[in-house]
């Protein structure tokens, strides 16, 4: 057990200067046999710095004024991507300041808006909502016809790989009004599908877990050279499934797919579980606070660069810096690690049967003593430089995930020992 801690420590000095820090040594030892890695889209994939297109007007007919009307419904001060990105694209921030803010209710993932209530200095009340254009809908309750052209914007948005973001206003307490769809475009981060293609070669395949739509989901993976195998969590998992008992039929499912659409953070614990009832190491990367279950339950549970505590605290391994290229360094580092820790196995399993054969059996069965007590200290202490030696190894990286094969470690150990 001391070998052990000590080449795991020394193994995460060295990953915390590749900028993640390993919070349980146990981590290095799972993600030396990952297999899959389960990553968020936003952020980690991509650069999370939103670029808002032109309004596409609805109710409204001036695009500023639907951009003000999402600008009320944000809060600068969150530093959320979204409404940075719509408080930014906001031509005269001065707008904002003739309006109170009385109420705000925050991003919530099952709701999928933001609602604030405001008032200005002659009394009026004005409510504003944005979020997901489903759920703007859902609140707005336009007729068919807008319904059906706003769905058909959104399909169109998704194609080119692009969000949308409805907007809603309410005045004095009467009915809502959608205004418009806001486009919103998420880059794929510059180093994100050379990450992928270094983790494919490692034997370790990369599935996409987002929130967003399907259609968005399938061309961010195609830009990302990942499969457009893409699942929609929340079409294909049943509402009163439990997570811990998912039918195999669905496991099947989840087996295939090349990445998850529409997921809920009930979703992300259920995709975990699946995977490892099926024998997989999985890694999974999150960075709020619904993502801590799915965190803790994964093999090597990774918080992205600006998680929250609640994530970090769930997480076996954190990056401090963006993006997943560390992953393919923590990967190969802790393949080193592992190499070590089985090279030290076989030497002492070996040593073990050296001396026993030598020492003991030689000593009962043959009487005589082959060694006298000054040769067996100082080859106990030869035996230890090794030893010593096997923690800093320069070892080879496995090309594949590697797990404990004991079968095959005694073998080696045991051909050697003799």
């Amino acid at each position: 057990p001391t070998v052990f801690s000590v080449t795991m420590a020394l193994g995460a000095l060295a990953l915390s200067k590749e900028k993640a820090i390993v919070s349980k040594l146990s981590a290095i030892e799972e993600m030396a046999g990952v297999d899959i890695l389960c990553s968020d889209k936003t952020g980690t994939l991509t650069k999370n710095q939103l670029t808002l297109g032109d309004p596409i007007l609805l109710a409204d007919t001036d695009p500023q004024d639907c951009i003000l009307a999402a600008a009320l419904a944000s809060r600068i001060e969150d530093r959320d991507a979204i409404d940075t990105a719509v408080i930014t694209a906001l031509k005269d921030p001065g707008a904002m300041k003739a309006w109170t803010l009385t109420k705000f209710t925050p991003f919530d993932p099952v709701t999928k808006r933001t609602e604030a209530t405001l008032t200005d200095g002659t009394g009026q009340t004005l409510s504003v909502a944005k979020g997901a254009p489903q759920a703007i809908l859902d609140l707005a309750k336009p007729a068919a016809e807008v319904a059906g052209k706003v769905q058909q914007t959104v399909s169109d948005l998704a194609a080119k790989g692009s969000r949308a973001l409805g907007v809603a206003r309410c005045t004095d307490g009467g009915n809502w009004s959608l205004l418009g769809i806001l486009p919103m475009f998420d880059p794929p981060r510059d180093d994100s599908k050379a990450t992928i293609d270094k983790a494919n070669e490692k034997g370790v395949r990369v599935k996409m877990v987002t929130g967003d739509d399907t259609a968005i989901a399938v061309e961010t993976a195609r830009q990302l050279g990942l499969g457009t195998h893409i699942i929609p969590a929340a079409d294909a998992f049943p509402k009163d499934m439990d997570p811990n008992q998912v039918p195999s039929d669905i496991v099947d499912a989840i087996e295939r797919a090349d990445g998850f659409a529409r997921v809920f953070p009930e979703h992300k614990y259920a995709i975990v579980k699946a995977l490892q009832s099926r024998g997989h190491l999985v890694a999974m990367t999150g960075d709020g606070v619904n993502d801590a279950p799915a965190l803790k339950q994964a093999d090597c549970g990774t918080a992205v660069s600006g998680a929250t505590d609640a994530a970090r605290g769930a997480a076996a391994l954190i990056l401090t810096a963006p993006g997943l290229s560390v992953i393919n360094s923590a990967i190969d580092e802790a393949r080193r690690i592992f190499g070590r820790i089985t090279s030290y196995t076989i030497y002492r399993v070996a040593l073990t049967m050296d001396i026993m054969f030598l020492v003991v059996l030689s000593s009962i069965f043959l009487g005589f003593q082959p060694l006298t007590a000054v040769m067996i200290v100082v080859m106990s202490l030869l035996d230890d430089v090794p030893i010593m030696a096997i923690a800093y190894d320069n070892t080879r990286v496995s090309e594949q995930p590697i797990r404990w094969e004991m079968p095959r470690l005694l073998g080696i150990s045991a051909v050697l020992g003799f």
